[in-house]
């Protein structure tokens, strides 16, 4: 394995590094040891073989950041419209703060945050198979998590949504949105059941000039 020498690497670009550098790199900039503790706890085989990348330095754009790295380790804060996990499996770390408008997760990938995640408008969590840790507060307005909960360190404050969130320093702890599934229904016009797709298809009408990647869809048998 070829060790990193951290004094030289770049900043605001994103850099492709092997998996044992990442890992690396991940230990090198662990901010305390109660990240270290959870990052350890966590079974990261779901990082795969290939494709890892590295930025130091904050991410702040004006238009949404797509998340397309199957591993992306990020020492800094972001900073967007929207924050789209756009690859399906792999981790997403940061090692900062995240604010942005909307964001949303992904099947089977794991995500682990050091800072506070404030997502002004609306988080969409529910993906099988799929995990989200946050070590400082987390604050939002709408929070689609059915099934599947995000575990917080911190203060949670959610106003509308249909999941809940987990206490990581006390399991039995839940937190629940602030008004019940009725409202939180009402609030966005909703009548029926609904899932991640229409989820993101909520989202990405606010952003109608976009190109998007395809989310999977389940396949339906042809078979009655």
């Amino acid at each position: 394995m070829t060790t990193i020498n951290f004094s030289k690497l770049e900043r605001n670009k994103f850099i492709s590094i092997k998996k044992e550098q990442f890992i690396e790199s991940v230990n090198h900039f662990a901010p305390n040891q109660k990240f270290t503790e959870m990052y350890n706890s966590i079974d990261w085989e779901l990082f795969g073989t290939t494709d890892f990348q590295l930025f130091i330095g904050d991410l702040v754009s004006d238009i949404p950041l797509l998340i397309d790295s199957k591993n992306l380790l990020v020492v800094g804060d972001i900073k967007t419209p929207w924050l789209s996990n756009i690859e399906e499996g792999g981790a997403l770390i940061v090692i900062g703060n995240i604010e942005c408008d909307y964001y949303n997760h992904c099947w089977e990938r794991v995500g682990l945050l050091s800072g506070n995640f404030v997502v002004n408008k609306f988080i969409v969590n529910a993906f099988q198979d799929s995990s989200l840790f946050v070590l400082g507060d987390l604050k939002t307005e709408f929070y689609y998590g059915n099934g599947i909960w995000i575990t917080v360190a911190g203060n949670v404050e959610i106003e509308y949504g249909i999941g809940y969130c987990l206490d990581l320093n006390d399991p039995k702890k839940v937190f629940r949105p602030k008004n019940n599934k009725t409202k939180s229904l009402a609030y966005l016009n909703w009548t029926e059941k609904k899932d991640v797709h229409d989820c993101i298809e909520l989202i990405r009408h606010e952003f109608p000039n976009m190109e998007y990647k395809t989310y999977k869809v389940e396949l339906k048998s042809n078979k009655e």
